[in-house]
């Protein structure tokens, strides 16, 4: 049809400009407030992301900064990514973490108006791709050519684009880096990161740091690959966060580069809860990054019978968290993760980290999959299934909340978590943490 194709095309076009336009801002917002530093000596560089309204704290290496001394600090530059699709928000950003206690290196202080043509070559080239690719006689071509018309994530794709662009002007600015540790999801910005220091900084010690549990069908995160060490889009090393996480990680690379360090966003697992009795059954839904999911878990609760004197609170993804109006008296969840958990009885969930944090504290745990049979789940698969139960729609859903609370009225014994915190969380000392941050 015509018109679909041509609206399809338009809507595009408008993905293009907007995100071409708030790349364009962000950079000019940056070079007005902020300055760009050079020759600095011997740093370690922490590759990190910043939300809208996820900016004031840390959600991915769990406030280390506060456990080290301040000549430690010195050597520490993080860079953040700034994921936004509001310009005031932009500012307010940058404008908080500049006065903020950490050190930050702003990547768009190093990227020149002139490097945005890069962009303009990326269409050009990327229109000359060849989709007709083949493979033990099934073609890929109508499956790509599809994925491709589809895709509308061109801002990711710039930031992906700049970063490169960035790590080669980081060089040409004399900043010496030591140490460069990224965020390590395998993403395409990853391979940009890590392809860009290989290649301009091929003597710095380059870290990819997994401090996350993967869900297990997001294979390129689970299970990097020899090829793309081989293509130099991997860093020399991986850093998992357990013992049981590095054979699953190292499975398809011909050199092991797989190695342990501590689980820094996990550091409330080795603290002891500050629980105290309470008369009400306190439910924390854990909402993931996908809005349909998100909608379809809310939608399916609406249905449940809650027993008596349950508290129900629901925590967005910081991707997915809006004003919405929660009904049934449902709560949402506004404290840290780490206070949030305390006093709650049982957490429902769909794919997220915090579903083997909440096993490693000992909470029962219900896996909520309404959208699929496909379970995306961030739970080791050799992690026996006694320690939790998956439920695909809102009647089963119903049978195992009516199961954990009977659990908890009868104060029936639940499974000790130490083997769980043993092989796949390490504890974070200031010690390992220096090691990890190559700094002596």
């Amino acid at each position: 049809n015509k018109k679909i194709i041509l609206k399809s095309n338009l809507l595009k076009f408008l993905n293009i400009l907007q995100s071409f336009f708030l790349i364009l801002f962000k950079i000019i917002i940056c070079k007005c407030i902020s300055k760009k530093i050079k020759n600095i000596k011997k740093i370690t560089l922490i590759d990190t992301y910043k939300f809208d309204d996820y900016y004031e704290k840390d959600r991915y290496y769990g406030n280390f900064y506060d456990d080290l001394d301040f000549d430690k600090l010195n050597k520490i530059y993080f860079v953040p990514t700034i994921i936004s699709l509001k310009i005031y928000k932009i500012y307010k950003i940058y404008k908080y973490l500049i006065k903020s206690k950490e050190n930050y290196l702003f990547k768009e202080n190093y990227i020149k108006i002139i490097d945005l043509i890069e962009i303009f070559k990326f269409h050009i080239e990327y229109k000359q791709l060849d989709f007709n690719i083949d493979y033990n006689n099934f073609s890929f071509k109508e499956l790509l050519t599809e994925i491709n018309n589809n895709d509308s994530r061109f801002y990711f794709i710039y930031e992906t684009i700049l970063t490169y662009i960035f790590i080669k002007n980081l060089k040409n600015n004399k900043v010496d880096v030591r140490c460069s540790i990224d965020w390590f999801e395998n993403q395409i910005i990853d391979k940009a990161w890590n392809s860009g220091f290989n290649k301009f900084y091929p003597k710095t010690i380059l870290k990819g740091y997994r401090g996350i549990v993967p869900p297990n069908l997001y294979i390129s995160q689970m299970y990097p690959t020899e090829i793309e060490r081989l293509s130099k889009v991997l860093p020399k090393k991986i850093v998992v966060i357990g013992e049981g996480f590095i054979n699953e990680a190292k499975k398809y690379l011909g050199v092991n580069n797989i190695e342990t360090g501590p689980a820094l966003r996990f550091k409330s697992i080795f603290n002891k809860l500050n629980i105290t009795k309470s008369t009400n059954y306190k439910i924390l839904v854990i909402l993931p990054s996908s809005y349909i999911i998100t909608d379809k878990i809310i939608s399916e609760l609406y249905k449940i019978k809650f027993p008596l004197k349950t508290e129900v609170y629901i925590r967005f993804h910081p991707f997915t968290n809006r004003d919405i109006k929660l009904l049934n008296n449902f709560k949402k969840s506004e404290l840290d993760f780490s206070e949030e958990i305390i006093n709650t009885n049982l957490v429902i969930c769909n794919f997220t980290s915090s579903a083997l944090e909440t096993l490693a504290h000992n909470i029962d745990l219900i896996f909520f999959n309404p959208l699929s049979n496909f379970n995306n789940i961030s739970i080791p698969k050799n992690l026996s299934k006694s320690y939790y139960k998956i439920s695909y729609d809102s009647a089963d859903l119903q049978k195992n909340i009516n199961h954990y609370f009977n659990l908890y009225v009868s104060n029936s014994l639940q499974k000790s978590n130490n083997d769980i915190i043993k092989n796949y969380f390490i504890k974070p000392t200031k010690s390992n943490i220096l090691k990890f941050l190559e700094i002596r």
